[in-house]
C-alpha cells in the first residue's frame, strides 16, 4: 500500500452558497475544486452525508420552515479509496415555512 502525501489532499471547496429554496428541498452549488475528483456535501443538522461529481446538489426530504448547516468536501481517488481535503465553511440556510 503506497502512503498518502499531504499533496494527495485536495484543497477545500469554495464559494458555497444556496442557489434554490423550497419548503422542502434545497440547492446547493460552490466552485469547482480543479482535480477533485467528487464533493461530499454534509448536513449537520441531520448528520447526512450526500456524494456527487458535479459542484452542485440538490437536497430533497427535508423539512419546511427548518434551518439547516451545510459543509463540503472534495475528494480524490487514490486507487478505490477517497482521500478527502478540508471542509469549506458551514453555510446556514433555511427551508421556506409551509403556506
Amino acid at each position: 500500500m503506497s502512503a498518502v502525501t499531504k499533496s494527495a489532499f485536495p484543497n477545500s471547496p469554495s464559494g458555497l452558497k444556496l442557489t434554490e429554496a423550497h419548503n422542502l428541498s434545497l440547492k446547493l452549488s460552490w466552485n469547482v475544486l480543479s482535480g477533485s475528483n467528487g464533493y461530499l456535501v454534509y448536513n449537520k443538522t441531520t448528520d447526512k452525508y450526500y456524494f456527487t461529481t458535479a459542484n452542485s446538489i440538490n437536497v430533497t426530504g427535508l423539512t419546511a420552515g427548518t434551518t439547516y448547516k451545510f459543509c463540503v468536501k472534495a475528494y480524490k481517488l487514490n486507487g478505490s479509496q477517497k482521500v478527502y481535503g478540508s471542509a469549506s465553511a458551514y453555510l446556514t440556510v433555511s427551508t421556506t415555512p409551509k403556506d
